[in-house]
């Protein structure tokens, strides 16, 4: 509670007319949390770099978010002990208009979440849920030596 105004909080799913839900709470004293959850349906969703991998990502909640200017935060979650919980709030910065359109800019600002993410699930990762659930593949990296363009062959010292 702050300035002794109520605080209002409930639960949404992002197919439990999510836009409308979210529209209803902007105006209030609150917070309106999103789950990152990356095992949610594919539309709209987008193959995002997680690590050496990719993680297949919703940016509903970006959109939400710039379309109504909300603050952004990741939030990470660290258990103590039993039911003890450290919690630390990371804003983001939502890219500015000029940025791209709104569908570009949903996705940089997925993907700052995603970047906070990837050292999190290193750091502990016996404090995430089962990863098989999620679309996670790996990710195609060419490494190309310095000075080459991507069309041009490489050196014979170099075809290893």
């Amino acid at each position: 509670r702050g300035g002794g105004k109520p605080f209002y909080a409930s639960p949404v799913l992002i197919g439990d007319k999510l836009p409308h839900r979210a529209e209803a709470c902007f105006p209030r004293p609150g917070i309106f949390c999103i789950y990152a959850d990356y095992s949610v349906g594919p539309k709209p969703a987008v193959w995002l770099p997680l690590g050496r991998s990719e993680v297949l990502a919703n940016t509903a909640g970006a959109v939400l978010a710039l379309r109504h200017r909300t603050p952004v935060f990741y939030i990470r979650c660290h258990r103590q002990g039993p039911e003890e919980f450290r919690l630390e709030l990371v804003p983001l910065k939502p890219p500015g208009e000029e940025a791209g359109t709104l569908r570009e800019r949903a996705i940089a600002l997925t993907q700052q979440a995603i970047d906070l993410l990837a050292p999190d699930l290193l750091q502990r990762p016996e404090q995430w849920w089962p990863w098989f659930i999620a679309d996670i593949r790996a990710r195609e990296v060419s490494i190309q030596p310095a000075g080459l363009q991507p069309s041009e062959p490489l050196p014979n010292a170099a075809r290893a």
